[in-house]
């Protein structure tokens, strides 16, 4: 069992949660060695709590970098503000800004294709700027039929770590 922590709270990951120690090399390189990354798992799986925990870390050990965290139902209404307001390009300089863009329950987006699309375009953008991208979401990549075709081969190109509810070790702990 292997204790991750942030701020004060640690993520347990058990056996079922091995692969959790490639996710931080990945994440704390000097370059980004998989990216995006997508935390896939069932609702108490822990993915919003690891992408917390990492931001919070990125921010004691980076205070300089620029990193946006939102949650992916608040993305779609920023975007849709956004074209409401017809101030899509600020959005997109905001988000293309960061040196880390961390996107939480990208599932929410399941009925959104025009937010999908934009999310598209970020993502390419923040990759040609070597951005590092993270992502959850509910379902794994096999389930992903409701993505869009470009959005799915992007986040499949990178890493996906699935996430499994805490065993009866990890549990105790």
């Amino acid at each position: 069992t292997r204790r991750s922590h942030d701020a004060g709270q640690a993520f347990i990951a058990g056996e079922e949660n091995s692969l959790l120690r490639i996710l931080v090399n990945a994440v704390f390189a000097d370059q980004p060695i998989y990216n995006p990354i997508t935390l896939c798992g069932p609702t108490g799986s822990g993915k919003s709590h690891l992408l917390h925990g990492l931001v919070n870390r990125l921010r004691m050990l980076s205070p300089e970098g620029k990193i946006v965290i939102t949650a992916a139902a608040d993305f779609a209404r920023q975007y849709a503000r956004a074209v409401e307001l017809d101030a899509l390009s600020e959005l997109q300089q905001k988000l293309i800004a960061a040196d880390m863009l961390v996107i939480d329950g990208l599932h929410e987006l399941a009925t959104k294709s025009a937010t999908q699309q934009e999310l598209l375009h970020m993502v390419d953008r923040c990759l040609e700027r070597e951005s590092q991208l993270l992502f959850s979401c509910r379902s794994s990549s096999p389930e992903w039929t409701w993505m869009l075709p470009g959005l799915r081969s992007r986040l499949e190109a990178g890493l996906t770590i699935p996430l499994s509810l805490p065993g009866p070790e990890a549990r105790e702990a």
